[in-house]
């Protein structure tokens, strides 16, 4: 039987939902230089703590909201059958935070 992340990333979704929500709610874009880090940090233990079966990678970008535009887009070569990638996101009146995961099976 392979193992797949498809099956997981409703529960992993949620769970760096939480992680944006923890990190960023109440900061501005003056209190983010450390911030990033810290995100893709709790993340990356997260996804290790519901499945070790996994490689990841995660991206965390982080945005002020002012007369900008963010576009942003991803893709891999891959197993579709085991493996995934997903993205979550954030906002508030003046943030914007995307948290983008790539699981790869071993």
């Amino acid at each position: 039987m392979s193992l797949s992340y498809h099956s997981l990333k409703q529960q992993v979704s949620e769970h760096l939902t939480h992680i944006l929500e923890d990190s960023l709610n109440g900061k501005d874009a003056s209190q983010l230089q450390t911030t990033e880090t810290l995100i893709s940090q709790r993340a990356e233990e997260a996804l290790r703590q519901t499945s070790p079966n996994f490689k990841y990678m995660v991206l965390c970008v982080l945005m002020e909201k002012k007369d900008a535009a963010l576009t942003a887009h991803s893709s891999c070569v891959w197993d579709p059958d085991t493996d995934a990638n997903f993205s979550v996101t954030w906002s508030s009146p003046t943030l914007c935070a995307v948290l983008s995961v790539f699981a790869v099976a071993i």
